[in-house]
């Protein structure tokens, strides 16, 4: 619902209110100060009416409905991949800048029809990478890209979800379009450089196996001469593992995880129960990772919205593109290629 104010404000029509979808939307209406939720539209009526009501906005039936509006400047399209590419097309038939989760499809034609209407329609679309936005590896960027660590060698990616955080409805290729997408993105976004080579290995390892790998490593060269690393599982058992290493001739960029208290406790215990051949006490401890992903970044959701209303106030390159988008699907399919032939791929 629009705000009296005098200053520019954008109105959003969010497509799409499960988890993701009501998180932007608590987003838009509690922390984007120039933003307005106009409207929500889900295939589930049900699920549009209440996220609607909880965030004081109107619930649409259809997303033809919610696109006619024209308090509705620009979209958030917050859906399963599979639909991305087709509401992309609509959104931008109808005028309207889009904000489209990632991945923005499953197959690398499909984006190219879609970035294709984009440019046709003149609007701005922005790939939802929160992990662009996240202070870690902005500054880990920064850091690369003055020079302060020098020729850049390697770049080192963890990027591990907790066990209870796999999805339900899992697709082929899951772990590559759903999770390392987002740190393929990172590997583009620090490095700077295009992928010329990808080669993955990985298995399935969780004690109830799936259909999809759970845990991968792969490693992307890239045109600079640089080797990023990415290791990313869907088992981790102690948490949401997140880390970054960025390794060069000058020096070393890194972060660690997030943890909600870093207070390290230990205790003369641990000596006395190491006994007389040593070992490892029991009483040191440190919190472990945040629990779950919309803790960890939600300061870099809130960044990455912020910045799609200045995107669309301003006539502004987003900072995440419909390019960069196409980008990291392409590098993941071909990282999935690479995991089921057992051999690098050529880029």
């Amino acid at each position: 619902m629009a705000t009296e104010t005098n200053e520019p404000r954008v109105g959003i029509g969010l497509i799409g209110a499960g988890g993701i979808g009501a998180l932007h939307a608590n987003i838009l209406t509690t922390l984007v100060r120039q933003a307005d939720l106009i409207g929500v539209t889900d295939v589930d009526g049900s699920r549009a009416a209440a996220c609607a009501a909880q965030f004081g906005s109107q619930s649409y039936a259809k997303v033809e409905d919610l696109l006619a509006n024209p308090e509705v400047a620009a979209v958030i399209i917050a859906t399963p991949p599979k639909t991305h590419c087709d509401l992309i097309k609509l959104a931008a038939g109808a005028g309207k800048d889009v904000f489209c989760e990632k991945p923005l499809g499953w197959e690398v034609e499909e984006i190219d029809d879609a970035l294709a209407e984009v440019e046709r329609a003149g609007v701005k679309l922005q790939v939802g990478f929160n992990k662009r936005f996240d202070a870690n590896v902005s500054k880990v960027k920064r850091m690369v890209s003055s020079g302060d660590v020098g020729r850049l060698l390697s770049l080192h990616i963890m990027g591990r979800d907790p066990i209870d955080h796999r999805p339900a409805g899992r697709e082929d290729g899951d772990i590559f379009l759903d999770t390392m997408i987002h740190d393929i993105d990172i590997a583009r976004f620090v490095t700077g450089s295009e992928a010329t080579s990808v080669y993955t290995q990985g298995g399935v390892m969780a004690d109830e196996p799936l259909d999809d790998p759970d845990t991968v490593i792969t490693t992307i060269r890239f045109e600079n001469g640089s080797t990023a690393i990415i290791d990313d599982s869907r088992v981790s058992g102690h948490g949401y593992d997140q880390r970054v290493e960025a390794f060069g001739m000058k020096g070393v960029a890194s972060f660690g995880n997030e943890q909600r208290d870093r207070v390290w406790f230990s205790t003369g215990a641990e000596v006395q129960s190491a006994g007389p051949r040593g070992g490892a006490g029991e009483s040191a401890r440190l919190d472990p990772p945040e629990p779950f992903f919309a803790r960890r970044y939600l300061d870099s959701y809130v960044a990455e919205l912020r910045s799609f209303t200045r995107v669309v106030l301003d006539d502004a390159e987003p900072v995440a593109t419909g390019e960069d988008g196409r980008a990291a699907v392409a590098l993941a399919v071909a990282a999935f290629r690479s995991y089921r032939e057992g051999t690098p791929i050529s880029l």
